[in-house]
């Protein structure tokens, strides 16, 4: 016996032998990965922020230690994310104005110019697309906080940063617009 839909109709391939309910189960869930327990959606197309189907969200990580850049670039990745890394900061505004990321998570004391320069420097930009900035930092200060949001940032993480919640802003951010 078929299931059937509103209408009393019956819904083809939905018969309920395990061979179409895997293969139903597949497909709904095509795309999405488990990222630290939460299901990541793979990002759909969004005009407005220059991401068209089948165009990979790009996510740059600014970081002077390198193995923390890596490591959440890696994390990133298993969702379709493309990511890049810089380790100091006149790399990582560079990596942003020739790569224009949909998503830039900066460490705001790195070598050369910090993440606040950086974010200003970016939100001084007339890109049609504004970038989520994000800011990582070991500095925990109610001031420091005031300081990388006035400089442009959107959020302000402490770290060492729990990579769920830094899924969930940029699950969040892909969501509000659309």
């Amino acid at each position: 016996m078929h299931p059937r839909d509103e209408n009393g109709d019956e819904t083809p391939g939905e018969s309920g032998s395990p061979s179409e309910s895997t293969e139903r189960a597949r497909s709904k869930r095509e795309g999405e990965v488990l990222v630290h327990g939460i299901v990541v959606h793979p990002p759909q197309a969004r005009p407005e922020l220059g991401l068209m189907r089948g165009v990979p969200l790009r996510v740059l990580i600014a970081d002077d230690y390198v193995d923390a850049a890596e490591s959440l670039a890696l994390l990133l990745s298993r969702s379709g994310i493309e990511t890049r890394c810089a380790v100091e900061g006149q790399q990582a505004l560079t990596r942003a104005y020739g790569w224009r990321p949909h998503v830039c998570i900066l460490d705001i004391e790195m070598p050369g110019l910090d993440g606040n320069e950086i974010a200003r420097r970016i939100r001084a930009q007339s890109w049609s697309e504004r970038p989520l900035l994000i800011a990582i930092s070991g500095w925990t200060s109610a001031q420091d906080r005031s300081n990388a949001l006035d400089a442009g940032f959107d959020h302000y993480l402490m770290k060492p940063v729990e990579p769920a919640k830094l899924v969930r802003i940029i699950q969040s951010y892909l969501d509000s617009f659309g």
